[in-house]
């Protein structure tokens, strides 16, 4: 079944199929409503008749839906058409992080590969406070735009799928490279898995290749349970030791020996972006007696691996215990323990009595260490403040980041520390900092079509500074934006200026029907649309004498405000003697009659009276292939309307006026489409 142009909850209409994968096919499309491009993933039909993985995939899809970051794709919507199951979710011009690793033919640089790493952090971060683990992180799910923006997407469909099954086949290749031991053992799941994967794309990253690969995901899950990943400073020397163990940290197979959070995993990564030689610590256990999940299969296997005694070791054994169990012994074994303890006693009071002595003449015959004024680090760079305490060596400063905040000075840049400046505090003392994250950053959206009052303040209240420029426009009604600077997908600092340029309306106006009117009602009709009143030109005609019977412009054409429109005035029929017509002034052609004149019925119009001018609308479907449409109306051959329309309306409604039946051409971007009867009854 083919989706393209097939609109779905009567919003999103399909454009093109930019991507595809093991579950689900990925299309660009236009959300009707709100005129922007999107990304909805249709999952592929196979789920379709899976009720519970629908289940799982609903509630997940739904929780998702509630995250909101910079470095997670957005999800809109999820829906379900005629047994389509989507998500409609923010469309990204960019390429997935594998791509980008690929495209470097090696590692990334250190630092940018650091900055990388930070980013998923905080997207994993954001998640993991929300309690939704992703359970399927890896470059493919991850998309780099141009502004090198990292975002994490499939939050909702990975879940769904790892809830449903842990079955390990060939469209799995992709996610086994990352997967956790326990993942892969169809363990207990929880954040630091999420961790485990992170670890593994930070291999890739920094040294270009994966920690373990096999001709099958099977083997590749095996790997994962079993072996020890060849460190990544063998594979690129140029990754800083600290890198170097917090990706083994993170991809410890034991859960308890791993990082904790993600949290923990991007503080580490901030004093390593910040000073490459800082020293992170090493793996240790957590130690806290937590609640575990125990794969008795494992267990199984480990117990069996396990070495077994020979019959020798065994007999030693035997023998051993034998020979504790002879009554001599047990007699010598006694009195041995007997006089244990008293030693032990002894011995620990001597050792108790020389310390508590130590002590005494250390603290109180030594003299007291003098305060020292703490240094001044706001406005300085971490860096500079570092190298600061570096240069006091003596002084043993200790720094430790608090926080970060926005703020206009440049990142990193230290504003505020405790103990304040020159306050005097002992040797070794701690200074905590808090530190410029700099302006912070705003995603620019596309606001044409949008109204420049409620998107003035939306960007104000997110710190941009907003200018308007107005422009005179025949399509975009006044107070609209029509387009702006920077564009769409643009991230724009705080502080920055973005300008919108806004509809001050047409320069142009319709001209009216002035056909039938009386000279007073026409003269008024034209100064009201916009214009002056021209040349009152009075001829004989058959019309009602003191009727307008043509005009110099065209009805419902455009033409520039201000412009002078001559009208005709019948002075009623006049013949001469003969019974003959007088001719007109200037021996011209008498002016061709109006064709909405001709299209009155005249069986039911005494020759002495016009019927009364009605207004009627013409109620037309608009085209769902195109953003937007020209339509044009044409009665006798002349151009009664002509206008944009933007498509996402779904229909327009056209006020036309005359009187009796007429018939209108109705043209689409000047192809001709039908023609309607209009009656003015």
């Amino acid at each position: 079944m083919t989706m393209i142009g097939r609109v779905l909850g009567n919003r999103y209409e399909i454009i093109e199929k930019v991507g595809s994968g093991g579950m689900a096919n990925v299309y660009k499309a236009k959300d009707r409503m709100l005129n922007r491009f999107v990304a909805i993933k249709v999952l592929h039909s196979e789920y379709k008749e899976d009720e519970e993985f629908i289940r799982r995939f609903n509630i997940e899809s739904q929780a998702a839906a509630s995250l909101s970051h910079q470095n997670i794709v957005q999800i809109y919507d999820v829906g379900d058409e005629d047994g389509i199951q989507y998500i409609v979710m923010e469309f990204l011009n960019g390429k997935t992080l594998k791509d980008y690793i690929k495209s470097k033919n090696g590692p990334l640089y250190w630092k940018e590969a650091t900055d990388y790493s930070m980013q998923i952090c905080r997207a994993l971060e954001h998640a993991h406070q929300k309690h939704i683990i992703h359970r399927d992180i890896k470059p493919q799910n991850i998309i780099v735009t141009p502004e090198g923006i990292l975002k994490v997407t499939d939050f909702g469909i990975a879940r769904a799928a790892n809830n449903n099954t842990t079955k390990m086949n060939s469209t799995a290749i992709g996610s086994a490279h990352y997967l956790s031991p326990e993942q892969a053992r169809g363990g207990y799941t929880d954040q630091r898995s999420d961790i485990y994967s992170l670890g593994v794309v930070m291999y890739e990253l920094f040294t270009g290749q994966l920690p373990f690969d096999a001709e099958t995901p099977v083997a590749v899950a095996m790997k994962h349970i079993q072996e020890e990943p060849v460190p990544p400073r063998r594979l690129n020397s140029s990754i800083p030791k600290g890198i170097e163990k917090i990706i083994l940290k993170a991809m410890s197979k034991e859960v308890r020996l791993r990082y904790n959070s993600a949290e923990e995993v991007l503080s580490d990564l901030k004093q390593l972006y910040i000073n490459p030689d800082a020293q992170i610590g090493d793996v240790q256990p957590s130690g806290n007696g937590e609640t575990r999940i125990i794969d008795t299969n494992e267990v199984k296997r480990r117990v069996e691996e396990s070495p077994r005694r020979t019959g020798e070791e065994a007999a030693e054994e035997r023998a051993d215990i034998k020979q504790e169990h002879r009554p001599e012994q047990r007699k010598k074994k006694r009195k041995s323990r007997s006089n244990a303890p008293l030693i032990t006693a002894i011995i620990s009071l001597a050792v108790l009595i020389i310390i508590f002595v130590a002590a005494f003449a250390y603290f109180y015959t030594r003299e007291p260490e003098p305060d020292i004024p703490v240094p001044n680090l706001v406005g300085l760079s971490l860096a500079e403040a570092e190298n600061k305490l570096s240069s006091m060596a003596a002084a043993g400063f200790g720094l430790t980041i608090e926080g970060y905040q926005n703020d206009e000075s440049v990142k990193d840049t230290i504003l505020y520390q405790d103990p304040e400046p020159e306050t005097m505090v002992k040797a070794a003392s701690e200074i905590k900092v808090i530190v410029s994250n700099g302006p912070g950053s705003v995603s620019i959206l596309d606001y044409t079509n949008e109204t420049f009052t409620k998107i003035e303040k939306e960007l104000t209240d997110k710190g941009l500074k907003v200018v308007k420029e107005e422009e005179s426009s025949d399509t975009f009604p006044s107070g609209i934006i029509i387009r702006q600077d920077p564009k769409s997908g643009t991230v724009m600092n705080i502080g920055s200026t973005i300008v919108l340029y806004v509809s001050k309306g047409s320069e142009n106006s319709t001209v009216p029907n002035l056909i039938g009117e009386s000279e007073a009602n026409a003269r008024a009709l034209i100064e009201r649309s916009g214009f002056e009143v021209g040349e009152v030109v009075r001829r004989h005609n058959d019309a009602v004498s003191g009727l307008v019977y043509d005009q110099s412009y065209t009805a419902y054409t455009k033409i520039p405000s201000g412009s002078k429109i001559d009208i005709f005035v019948s002075t009623g029929p006049d013949t001469n003697a003969s019974g003959e017509e007088e001719p007109s002034d200037n021996n011209e052609e008498p002016p061709a009659e109006d064709p909405e004149d001709e299209q009155i019925d005249n069986n039911s119009v005494s020759p002495n009276t016009v019927p009364e001018m009605k207004t009627k609308y013409l109620s037309l479907i608009l085209p769902t292939d195109r953003t937007k449409v020209t339509i044009k109306l044409m009665c006798d051959g002349k151009v009664i309307y002509e206008k944009e329309h933007n498509t996402a309306n779904g229909t327009a409604d056209i006020s036309l006026k005359s009187r009796g039946t007429i018939k209108v051409d109705i043209y689409y971007d000047n192809e001709y489409i039908t023609t309607r009867e209009v009656a003015f009854d």
